[in-house]
């Protein structure tokens, strides 16, 4: 039985595929293994290392991120992609209600740029519901104003893996 929490909403997020921009391919040979990873407000969640070069311009990365903030809040956003190491070699920034500001899924392509300009796009899927949780089972306790990265075993998210991406 689904149990609303009406002070909080849930974000997912689905970085599915990274490609560097033509101009940006040469400059990739020096990349090696990268991630993707999400910094929402003060919490980050980091994808699966992936390689990245001139042979191998673009990853499949498959990469879910389900946040939990405030109804209402209005917090930042920002993808980077990173060395496997962390070091930052590309940023999208923008606040969470630009992507998925409804409970239909959207789909965007998101520019990731360095300070000499766009590097990369990743394609990102992503939709914002009213958060719920199940009867009997224990989730991540969150203060308010705080967002919290929960796993694929949250049951909103299972719920979401199982019915929108089987």
């Amino acid at each position: 039985m689904a149990v609303p929490d009406d002070n909080a909403s849930f974000q997912m997020l689905l970085c599915e595929k990274v490609e560097l921009l033509p101009g940006a391919v040469a400059a990739a040979d020096g990349f090696g293994y990268c991630k993707c990873c999400w910094y929402i407000g003060d919490a980050c969640h980091s994808s699966r290392a992936f390689l990245l070069s001139a042979a191998n311009p673009s990853a499949q990365l498959d990469f879910f991120t389900f946040a939990v903030f405030d109804v209402g809040s209005s917090h930042s956003l920002k993808l980077s992609l990173a060395s496997e190491g962390g070091d930052h070699i590309a940023v999208y920034l923008g606040k969470a209600q630009d992507l998925g500001g409804s409970e239909t899924i959207g789909s965007y392509n998101l520019e990731l740029r360095t300070k000499n300009g766009p590097l990369a796009t990743v394609a990102v899927s992503s939709a914002t519901q009213s958060r719920w949780t199940a009867k009997g089972v224990a989730v991540p306790k969150r203060a308010a104003g705080e967002v919290i990265v929960v796993g694929k075993q949250d049951p909103q998210a299972r719920f979401i893996l199982e019915k929108a991406f089987p």
